[in-house]
């Protein structure tokens, strides 16, 4: 009987030891899910401040680029120069081209210059003005100029504006002249 007493004691011990055993497995399961849980919210608040930082960052480029597009220097481009030729087929004129005194727009008038002349018109350089107060910006030409060639810039996107017809000295414009002024870049921003 006392070896029964024992084993009886021995399998007590065990199934006690065993349950404390899966006792333990239990809370190690329990805080592991807790754990989980506290990392899976951590990750989702992490993924959104990702995507805000994303979303600031292409915000951020897209600014850039269009400061970058503000400060570069407008060029005809190929497109225009081919739009110009194509509608001045056929058509000479002379046409004046006044400008402001800056370098970037000093390039864009020669460009300018360039393409008409590619496209068989005459060009007359015209006044230089000292820029100051009062600059106007873009391309512009003179309302009473030739249909055709207002047609011809506006076809190649490269007027921005028509002058009235005055009499101005520095523009050369109302004096029957096909006139166009450079003007400064206009302001993007």
């Amino acid at each position: 009987m006392c070896g029964v007493g024992l084993l009886w004691l021995g399998t007590r011990v065990r199934d006690r030891d065993f349950d404390d055993n899966i006792a333990r497995l239990h809370d190690r399961a329990a805080s592991s899910e807790e754990r989980a849980g506290a990392l899976e919210k951590e990750t989702a608040r992490l993924t959104s401040g990702n995507l805000e930082l994303a979303t600031n960052l292409e915000r951020e480029r897209a600014a850039r680029a269009r400061i970058e597009a503000g400060l570069a220097s407008r060029h005809v481009t190929a497109e225009q120069k081919s739009a110009l030729v194509n509608a001045l087929k056929g058509v000479k004129l002379e046409v004046v081209i006044s400008r402001y005194d800056v370098p970037e727009t000093t390039a864009y008038a020669n460009e300018i210059a360039v393409a008409l002349i590619e496209a068989g018109q005459s060009i007359t350089e015209g006044g230089v003005i000292i820029s100051g107060g009062g600059n106007l910006p873009g391309v512009l030409v003179e309302e009473t100029a030739d249909a055709r060639l207002i047609g011809a810039l506006i076809a190649a996107r490269l007027v921005t504006q028509k002058l009235p017809p005055n009499k101005n000295v520095m523009f050369r414009t109302g004096e029957g002249l096909n006139s166009l002024l450079i003007g400064n870049k206009p302001n993007s921003f």
